[in-house]
């Protein structure tokens, strides 16, 4: 989610179970974002409860985009990309998906619902979030607003929260005993647009691309590739160019796979296939298209805070790959 706001606290996210025995809160705490994860009762009927947040504060009227993850025993928080905390709770506790089983808030809680509450240790805070809220995703799904059934006076059209851009600066001039001159104010600057034009210009559009990496298996996949649906094995040996352009700090990972691994009408126990990943912070190209396998590896690593344009050409006339980065 995306959040904006000049508030110390208030709560973002809960969902809790039907007897508060399973809950998940997100929550701004003195500016910063503090996650309570409560999952049951251990054997001594104490609650199994793990809680993670940030050092820096986040209440600057900015916007900023922050990730929320579950899985398994690991909880993590991301936020803007550079603040990554992340923590390994020791008690192990059943699998619950409580937002899907049993719904969730956004911006606080009535009063009412916060005096049904049992634990109020679930969440870091009870009070309601004063500030703006958008491109929610809750279990990979975005949220639409407008499908709420209680909106709690929320406004879904603008957001009241200056940038700290836009806000004026005042100057006090000289005085004297003789005359005094009233401050003065610097102009504000106008409005930023917030619809997108009906003629966008092209050359200055930013590139924006696809995150990967906020849950273990974050993948995209797809059973055909266009223009491959005769012979994969033909078309890859006939024309193997690859273009695509990633950003990335990790050390390792798979880039782009094609495969013919689930093809079992294929009497055969080496399947075809074409890969890029990285080994190390190196691009490397792997395949193996019927006439042998071939690798190839960049010279330099390219996880670094600079996005990199990969080209990979494979010609025709050779047994193994020759690849460019």
């Amino acid at each position: 989610m995306r959040i904006k706001t000049l508030a110390t606290d208030g709560l973002l996210f809960y969902t809790t179970s039907s007897d508060d025995m399973y809950a998940f809160s997100i929550a701004m705490v003195n500016g910063t974002i503090k996650v309570v994860n409560t999952a049951g009762l251990d054997s001594s009927g104490n609650p199994k409860r793990n809680e993670l947040a940030t050092v820096k504060a986040y209440n600057d009227g900015a916007w900023h985009h922050m990730s929320v993850v579950k899985e398994s025993l690991v909880l993590r928080i991301v936020v803007d990309d550079n603040d990554y905390i992340d923590k390994e709770s020791d008690h192990r506790g059943k699998k619950t998906k409580t937002a899907k089983e049993f719904g969730y808030y956004l911006g606080g809680l009535s009063q009412a619902t916060v005096d049904s509450i049992v634990d109020r240790n679930n969440s870091a805070t009870w009070q309601r979030f004063i500030g703006c809220m958008s491109d929610v995703f809750i279990l990979n799904l975005l949220v639409d607003f407008s499908t709420s059934p209680e909106t709690g006076y929320a406004d879904y059209s603008t957001c009241p929260v200056e940038d700290p851009d836009d806000q004026p600066i005042t100057t006090t001039a000289v005085t004297s005993k003789e005359s005094l001159q009233p401050p003065t104010l610097a102009p504000i600057a106008d409005p930023k647009p917030c619809v997108l034009p009906k003629k966008p210009d092209v050359e200055n559009v930013v590139e924006q691309g696809t995150r990967f990496g906020l849950s273990e298996d974050s993948r995209y996949e797809f059973s055909t590739i266009a223009g491959f649906q005769t012979d994969i094995r033909k078309e890859l040996r006939r024309n193997n160019n690859v273009r695509l352009q990633i950003k990335t700090f990790a050390m390792e990972g798979m880039i782009w796979f094609v495969g013919d691994f689930l093809d079992t009408s294929k009497e055969t126990s080496s399947p075809d296939y074409s890969a890029i990943y990285l080994d190390k912070g190196k691009v490397v190209y792997k395949c193996n298209l019927g006439t042998g396998s071939g690798t190839a590896t960049s010279q330099n690593a390219i996880n670094d805070e600079n996005g990199t344009l990969l080209k990979l050409t494979d010609k025709a006339r050779t047994r193994l790959p020759v690849a460019t980065f």
